[in-house]
């Protein structure tokens, strides 16, 4: 963030940061031949100041500079001298800031103005740039705006008014026209702005060790949940959610500040965006210097960020900066038809010859990118608002890391405009709390929609990503040549309970003329809420898009017989919501079997056991091909229901289970059948129960008598049947939903199976049977092809036995959602769980059923029994 800002100089900034001395009078005779060529030039004098306020430039020094020339004449210049902080300077390097700034104000700004302006009326878009170098310092010098009556607004009073936002979104949209037009010149400048503009702040790949702002950002919400643990007027439910964001927020801030690669169809529609609008990097002009009110124009400075993308960037980036709460609140959808007003009138201006962009167009990419204004509030109003002080060198480098930054963020998390201006926009954030998708509203009726059709009428009753594009895509990616769809149909394809992290939806699409028809199903997983963070933390969308379109094939092959572990997988997206799409098994004859029956009988699970074998071996038979192959497993499925990078208490998942077990001792504890002993050493368990997950999840087991990887998550929703022709008589299943698959001990998926799985009549009495067939089965495969060390039934137990106390977790935390009796009248999604009030009725519902009180005290006796409620 740097500004080339002209606020009122510092009496003393001149003492502390001196002119340069290679910016002296023969550099400025130079910049004013060069600008003046048609007199003659010689330099009387000059004077030069700091330009800005502690706070207000962070990349860079910038000086007012007078230059008194021809005996009478005057020229006020700006010099912006790039910082020589390393921190500062390597960033700027990494990024291409100078070259981006130099091209930007030289080249393209004198273009745009051109472009949308018209009669006499010239648009401008910033400073005149008079001079650039490298040598011997990054430094640009511009015309001195503040010459011209514009100043920079006062950043520390809250934000703007309407006048001036008004002013900033029109000036928004004339510029991002201006370069739509531009870039559909030819393809040199498509190529330019696809190259040059690849990237703003982020770039792919980055982290918080290679990138200052990413770190900066990931200090600030720690500082902030330290903060305002104490804050009364801050919802506990709030700070909760954003203590579950620590982990992933780093990442989630370079996902959503990442420019869409330029193949990526889902943009409705890109343009050039400046990168960093907020209020320091606009100068305002006023009709009346004194008033205010009168504000007249606007221009930005500072386009060292610039990319080419979707507009939401800029257009989240500035609406949750620079308004005033109130205006932000009331106005931004009058706002953003300003911006869509400007954008058009500055295409037809440039006599822009491809469709407009509609309002719509304009909604999707701002709500698309929606969390930057979560990234805003949390990290950069802290930094906007902050009160000015002496107490601290306001450097980059101390924001990010150096001796007085935890000084400093003290200081801005602090301050009381902050705390006034943040709090009432928490609870609306959509991609913190869930209420919506990313996109526009969603219904779970089914839809029938024909290839042409307005795109309004399909975004009222779909989820605006499930799109006729998504859909062709799949099938292209698939088929591999072009595909035309017909017609398509969607559903929701799971019943509330039935699925916890993921949306899924059935599709039936007809294509190329009517002469072909696949059935679908898309799988999508929004990135809100809690579950949004909670999907992030597990890593879930890598995982299982990578397991469905390399490793599943690859052990299909491996283990032979035409053996298939999971559904085909046709494509997989992260934009604009993370999809899966699939062949439906529901076409193929499969289906899954009621949960709430009480669970699976012995043939069942005997068909259970011999998959799980054969996907171990599979598994085991991959990772012996190479050491590469194994290391893989190893790395990228290092964890399944808990990533140990997040402490117990702050998993939402350890969280809810942690309820479970409270909620299990308060019910239980009126069961006359139930031994008092179990539920003491249950209470005796509370204090460390989270802790003790955390620990008994983890895949990778010292003493481990094999390793495998687990599918992570067999309970019988994520198993699917077909039947024989009576339909009664079980014959294949499939498995689905490889979400949180891990590589270690195969204790975890056999525990979990044969605790979750089973008819109470067949979880304790053959449990023997069934992992035998299990062992038979794997150690068959195995023998097979040509495995030289294949465990023994003894391994088997071992493993299994190691494991067991995972079994209880099972019976007391999992077994209640599993088995929880179908209703309507309940929100039966991830986010329940946490809400207030809510959490609890669900709670109630599940550990009263009657099925789930009928399969879980004879576990628990058992358990107890062996010694494993300890």
């Amino acid at each position: 963030m740097s500004s080339e800002s002209e606020a009122a100089c510092r009496p003393d900034a001149a003492a502390e940061k001196q002119l340069p001395a290679f910016l002296d009078e023969s550099l400025l005779q130079y910049i004013l031949d060069e600008n003046l060529p048609d007199d003659p030039i010689e330099v009387d004098s000059f004077t030069a100041a700091i330009a800005t306020k502690p706070g207000d430039n962070y990349s860079s020094d910038v000086y007012r500079i007078v230059v008194h020339y021809n005996g009478s004449k005057v020229i006020p210049l700006v010099a912006k001298i790039m910082s020589e902080d390393p921190t500062v300077k390597e960033f700027g390097q990494r990024i291409g800031a100078f070259m981006k700034e130099v091209y930007t104000c030289r080249n393209l700004l004198p273009i745009f103005s051109q472009i949308v302006s018209r009669g006499s009326t010239r648009i401008k878009f910033g400073a005149h740039c008079v001079y650039a170098t490298r040598d011997p310092a990054d430094t640009v010098v511009f015309q001195d705006l503040n010459a011209l009556g514009y100043r920079m607004p006062d950043r520390t009073r809250g934000g703007l008014d309407l006048a001036h936002c008004e002013l900033i979104m029109r000036k928004i949209g004339l510029f991002h026209a201006a370069s739509m037009v531009y870039v559909a010149r030819g393809p040199m400048e498509r190529q330019l702005f696809t190259y040059q503009y690849s990237h703003g702040m982020v770039q792919p790949r980055d982290n918080v060790s290679n990138n200052p702002g990413l770190k900066m950002f990931a200090n600030g919400l720690d500082t902030f949940l330290e903060v305002s643990a104490g804050w009364p007027e801050l919802k506990r439910e709030i700070w909760t959610k954003l203590k579950a964001l620590r982990l992933t927020y780093a990442k989630r801030c370079a996902q959503c500040l990442l420019t869409e690669r330029h193949d990526q169809p889902e943009v409705t529609f890109r343009v050039l965006n400046h990168g960093d609008l907020w209020t320091n990097n606009m100068m305002f002009r006023y009709e009346d210097a004194a008033d205010e009110g009168t504000v007249s124009d606007v221009l930005f400075v500072d386009y060292q960020l610039g990319s080419y993308g979707s507009p939401g960037l800029d257009l989240v980036y500035c609406l949750h900066n620079c308004p005033q709460f109130e205006v932000r609140e009331s106005s931004t959808d009058r706002l953003l038809r300003l911006y869509h007003e400007s954008l058009c009138e500055g295409l037809s201006n440039g006599g822009y010859k491809q469709s407009f962009p509609t309002f719509e167009d304009v909604l999707k990419e701002y709500e698309r990118h929606e969390f930057i204004g979560l990234v805003s509030g949390l990290s950069m109003l802290p930094i906007i608002l902050m009160e000015r002080t002496d107490e601290v060198e306001l450097t980059m480098g101390n924001l990010v890391g150096g001796e007085q930054a935890v000084k400093i963020r003290n200081i801005q998390y602090q301050g009381k405009q902050y705390r006034q201006s943040l709090n009432p926009p928490l609870p609306t954030n959509r991609m913190l709390f869930g209420d919506r998708t990313p996109n526009a509203p969603h219904s779970t009726s089914a839809m029938s929609t024909t290839a042409g059709a307005p795109k309004q009428q399909q975004q009222h009753q779909l989820p605006s990503y499930l799109t006729e594009s998504l859909i062709q895509r799949s099938l292209e990616h698939d088929l591999q040549r072009p595909v035309t769809i017909d017609r398509f149909t969607v559903g929701p394809a799971t019943a509330a309970g039935d699925n916890y992290l993921s949306d899924v939806f059935w599709i039936r699409v007809e294509y190329d003329g009517g002469a072909s028809e696949k059935r679908l199903l898309a799988k999508c997983m929004p990135d809100i809420g809690d579950r949004g963070a909670t999907l992030d933390v597990l890593d879930a969308f890598r995982k299982e898009s990578e397991t469905f379109q390399h490793l599943l094939p690859e052990f299909t092959r491996l283990v032979g017989g035409g053996e298939q572990f999971g559904a085909k997988c046709y494509y997989a997206t992260t934009e604009p919501v993370r999809t899966i799409v699939f062949e439906d098994l529901k076409a193929l004859g499969f289906r899954m079997c009621d949960r709430t029956k009480g669970g699976l009988d012995y043939d069942h699970m005997t068909l259970v056991m011999r998959k799980i074998a054969r996907f171990h071996a599979a598994s085991m038979l991959y990772a012996k091909q190479s050491a590469e192959h194994q290391r893989r497993l190893a790395s990228r499925y290092a964890y399944g229901l808990h990533n140990p990078q997040e402490q117990p208490e702050d998993s939402r998942i350890l969280q809810a289970l942690q309820k479970g077990l409270e909620k299990f001792i308060s019910v239980a504890g009126g069961w006359p059948e139930l031994d008092g002993g179990v539920l003491r050493q249950l209470e005796a368990l509370l204090p460390v129960f989270k802790e003790r997950i955390a620990g008994c999840v983890k895949p990778r087991q010292p003493g481990a008598r094999y390793e495998v990887l687990n599918h992570g998550d067999l309970w019988s929703n994520n198993m699917m049947f077909r039947y024989g022709p009576d339909d009664k008589t079980v014959e294949e299943i499939i498995f689905v939903d490889y979400q949180i698959s891990n590589y270690g001990s195969p204790g975890l998926d056999l525990v979990y199976t044969l605790y979750n799985c089973p008819h109470r009549d067949v979880r304790i009495a053959r449990r023997a049977e069934l992992l035998q067939e299990y062992h038979r089965v794997l150690a068959d495969a195995l023998r097979k092809n040509g495995y030289d060390r294949v465990p023994t039934m003894d391994d088997v137990r071992e493993e299994f036995t190691r494991n067991e106390f995972f079994g209880l977790v099972c019976a007391i935390t999992f077994l209640p959602i599993m088995t929880m009796e179908r209703t309507k009248d309940l929100d039966l999604s991830f986010d329940a769980f946490f809400k207030e009030g809510h959490g609890e009725i669900l709670r109630d519902r599940q550990y009263n059923g009657a099925v789930f009180r009928q399969a879980v005290v004879p576990i628990l006796h058992d358990l107890h029994a062996r010694g494993y409620v300890r």
